[in-house]
């Protein structure tokens, strides 16, 4: 049975706020964006703002899972 309450599981989740310009900014620099190339990322942040835009640049909640790899089998 797990012993954690659910105020201990969302500090776990390290979620914290940003404003909605922060988020877009943010999403520039990840390599999936970048991967996409000039043309079609920035295609795509512009649909992200235009998007935002629409809904009155809300507030976002970012969260963060951490993933920890103890070890990984050799193959």
């Amino acid at each position: 049975m797990d012993a954690m309450n659910d105020d201990q599981r969302r500090h776990l989740r390290a979620g914290f706020d940003l404003a909605a310009e922060e988020n877009l900014i943010i999403l520039a620099t990840q390599s999936s964006t970048r991967a996409l190339g000039e043309a079609r990322g920035a295609d795509f942040l512009a649909r992200v703002r235009r998007r935002l835009e629409s809904l009155g640049w809300p507030q976002l909640t970012a969260t963060f899972v951490a993933y920890l790899t103890i070890g990984q089998r050799l193959r």
